[in-house]
């Protein structure tokens, strides 16, 4: 056989093989994007930017899932986000597609001669996006499963799931979410001024690290792991040290069968309730799937504030009636207990609604609660002021910390939720129903749990014995009284810090603890029951350190 035959063999058998094996043939490639002059990209015009695979997506649970992405509300953020999908040549039509209705949000599909079609990460199936090399903050992805159709008409969005986000139902944006802002590589480098303006302070340009987190803040629907690892050394354990990052990974291991309820009890009495509960006298946080054929199922289990924004969305609940009466004139100031804090409480004065900078301490129903520990005052609105929670003290915060989940459980949980690596380039997998294959997170009635002694923790099993996590913890888990600190700004004394420490009971760690510690621990009913979580620390620079006891608990 010639030389230019033997070519032609094997040319041939490569397009063979790409014509079989698609994906296998063509290695899943990162976009770029290019800036022209227009004023809309800041000080980022006139740039290419290029990207690098930095994220594996692998669905262990048992139906395909689709991804929904959300980006900041600023052009260069969504350009750049939008281009985070990777293709495998050949044709691939594969890409984020913007909706209809919010600019901000993209779903992954295949556009075929102008029309949107369904893309799904199969079971068992991995799916890679590309982070800008420049940085690109504050995006998150979410996943639906099991839909059966888009919303053309409307949203443009996936509909009709098994689980997740979904267009014109209650459950619509309570999801699990996956959120990373990526740093920028050149910064410290001749190249810095390539890195990408932060949308929040757009005269500021993105630094070095990267963050990673697992938000179940507004809901959780679908359990979740990020595993940090080294691009060059997959294998290694110690990747994420690699890249000064401050854990290996985050856990999200929620039940929606274990969503709890919330009652009076979780409202500090100085304060009024924000509403009456139905007739159970709770709040059901859980909400059920309401589509036709599916509703023997659960879709996701809600923070608090945002049942209250639904106004109890459940089948057969009346709503609930918030009142928002301003507080009587020369009604003492209280003193804000843990409970209150980021509470967002009823105003210490009435009329201190109208001046946001008064408003800004614990206990004070003002702009901070929501802008955070920076102190950076936010959009001010009347109508923003809230009524009256303890947010780290709920029981939606309170059995994800049972139930060992160390994510963002609450909005400033950033001790334990942020992950951190402070040398650009590491690599993170997501990992769908982490745990044994093929889980159906929805299906409640039918889902099993059993205790792992090596990790003092409870886990999806379909050989399991216990019907929900939090049963399976409260029978067999070793507990003990843990403490996370939250600090904010002190309005009254500038520059001075006020922190609060927020003690909660949880699963001890058996690779963080002795033999005899681990034996020692109690149940979680004995640690329930203890001071644990009805005490805590609110210290600033002129007022001592006090043990306060939270009311009602």
């Amino acid at each position: 056989m010639t030389f230019a035959a033997k070519l032609l063999g094997r040319v041939l058998a490569v397009l063979f093989v790409a014509a079989l094996f698609p994906a296998a043939a063509f290695a899943q490639q990162c976009q770029t994007f290019t800036t022209d002059n227009s004023a809309q990209w800041g000080s980022n015009k006139n740039q290419t930017f290029s990207y690098t695979r930095r994220v594996q997506v692998f669905n262990n649970c048992a139906d395909a899932a689709q991804v929904l992405m959300t980006t900041p509300d600023d052009p260069l953020s969504r350009a750049l986000l939008s281009k985070s999908y990777t293709t495998s040549g050949g044709g691939d039509t594969k890409q984020f597609v913007q909706g209809l209705t919010d600019q901000n949000i993209y779903v992954l599909a295949r556009v075929v001669s102008g029309a949107t079609q369904t893309y799904t990460v199969a079971p068992g199936a991995t799916e890679h996006f590309c982070l800008p090399d420049a940085g690109a903050a504050s995006g998150n992805l979410k996943f639906v499963f099991g839909c059966t159709q888009f919303d053309s008409g409307n949203t443009g969005l996936p509909m009709n799931c098994l689980i997740g986000s979904d267009p014109g139902r209650t459950s619509n944006g309570m999801d699990t979410l996956f959120e990373f802002t990526s740093g920028c590589k050149y910064w410290g480098t001749a190249q810095q001024n390539q890195c990408t303006y932060n949308p929040s302070k757009p005269s500021e340009k993105l630094q070095t690290p990267d963050y990673f987190d697992t938000s179940a803040v507004t809901a959780y629907s679908i359990p979740m792991n990020i595993s940090i690892f080294d691009p060059a050394h997959p294998s290694s354990p110690t990747g994420w040290q690699t890249y000064g990052c401050s854990y290996p990974g985050r856990d999200l291991i929620a039940d929606l069968g274990s969503c709890p309820k919330e009652d009076t009890t979780t409202i500090s009495s100085e304060y009024t309730n924000v509403c009456t509960p139905p007739s159970s006298n709770n709040f059901n946080l859980l909400l059920s799937n309401t589509n036709p054929g599916m509703t023997q199922y659960k879709t996701a289990c809600i923070a608090f504030n945002n049942w209250r924004a639904l106004f109890g969305p459940q089948p057969g609940y009346t709503g609930c009636n918030v009142a928002m009466s301003a507080t009587p004139a020369n009604t003492p100031k209280p003193t804000p207990n843990v409970a209150d804090y980021y509470g967002c409480s009823l105003l210490p004065y009435a009329g201190w609604d109208a001046y946001a900078k008064k408003c800004l301490t614990p206990g004070c129903g003002g702009p901070q609660c929501a802008v955070g520990p920076d102190g950076t005052q936010g959009v001010y609105s009347m109508s923003k002021v809230a009524q009256g929670k303890g947010v780290p003290y709920m029981n939606y915060v309170k059995t994800l910390k049972a139930t060992g989940n160390e994510v963002y459980t609450w909005m400033f949980d950033d001790g334990v939720g942020t992950l951190q690596c402070n040398k650009w380039g590491s690599s993170v997998k997501v990992t769908l129903c982490p745990g044994q294959a093929g889980q159906k997170p929805y299906d409640t009635a039918n889902q099993k749990w059993s205790y792992n002694a090596a990790t003092n923790r409870c886990v999806v099993n379909t050989a399991g014995t216990y019907t929900t996590q939090i049963a399976c913890m409260a029978a067999k888990a070793k507990y003990g009284c843990a403490s996370e600190t939250v600090s904010k700004l002190d309005s009254d004394n500038p520059g001075y810090i006020a922190k609060a420490q927020l003690n909660y009971c949880k699963p001890l760690d058996p690779s963080a603890v002795t033999p005899s510690q681990l034996a020692a621990g109690v149940s979680l009913a004995q640690c329930q029951k203890s001071p644990c979580q009805q005490t805590g620390k609110l210290s600033t620079p002129h007022t001592p350190a006090a043990n306060l006891l939270l009311n009602d608990q």
